[in-house]
């Protein structure tokens, strides 16, 4: 097994979607580099807490995100969110419309 233990800007610093933005890149390098460590791509699962559960949601669910860097979200074997903070997705959906 091995752990990629990724960062991303926080808020309110950062902006939506940028920290998604983050999760992302760091989802897509893991899907590119994991092989070199030992690790199957077939077998990546994206988890968080808190906030960063809903940045694996955001990651897993909405396929977009991936999409910018060639990597298809369904390649995601699992999604494990730990006490994901969902009920901010509508004021993130709301200042991300707003845009």
């Amino acid at each position: 097994m091995a752990v990629v233990a990724v960062n991303y800007r926080l808020s309110p610093k950062e902006k939506a979607p940028g920290y998604i933005e983050d999760a992302a890149t760091a989802v897509a390098w893991a899907f590119a580099h994991i092989a070199s460590y030992g690790g199957d791509p077939a077998k990546i699962y994206v988890s968080g807490h808190s906030a960063g559960g809903y940045l694996a949601l955001m990651v897993g669910l909405d396929s977009s995100y991936l999409h910018k860097y060639g990597v298809d979200a369904n390649r995601i074997k699992g999604l494990a969110p730990i006490s994901g903070q969902t009920n901010t997705h509508y004021t993130i959906k709301r200042n991300v419309d707003n845009l």
